[in-house]
């Protein structure tokens, strides 16, 4: 349960930065953003493969890291 709640307030925290930057038009400081959260989502990973090499969630965490910030990748392109 812990790890859920982790990753839901890494995610929701990059939410609030995408909402907040997208009006203000500071695309430097969401970029910074996003790079924290690859990071946070990351360190989320290591730690589950640290105490199980074969965890799933692990091994899909770094498969998709990506892909969970897409949204505001585009938002920084205006779109």
């Amino acid at each position: 349960m812990r790890i859920k709640k982790a990753i839901s307030r890494t995610i929701y925290t990059l939410k609030n930065s995408v909402e907040k930057h997208r009006k203000n038009s500071d695309f430097a400081r969401l970029k910074w953003r996003i790079d924290k959260t690859q990071e946070k989502l990351l360190v989320i990973a290591n730690e589950l493969l640290s105490k199980n090499k074969d965890s799933n969630t692990g091994k899909f965490i770094i498969k998709t890291g990506g892909k969970v910030t897409l949204f505001a990748e585009l938002a920084t392109k205006g779109i």
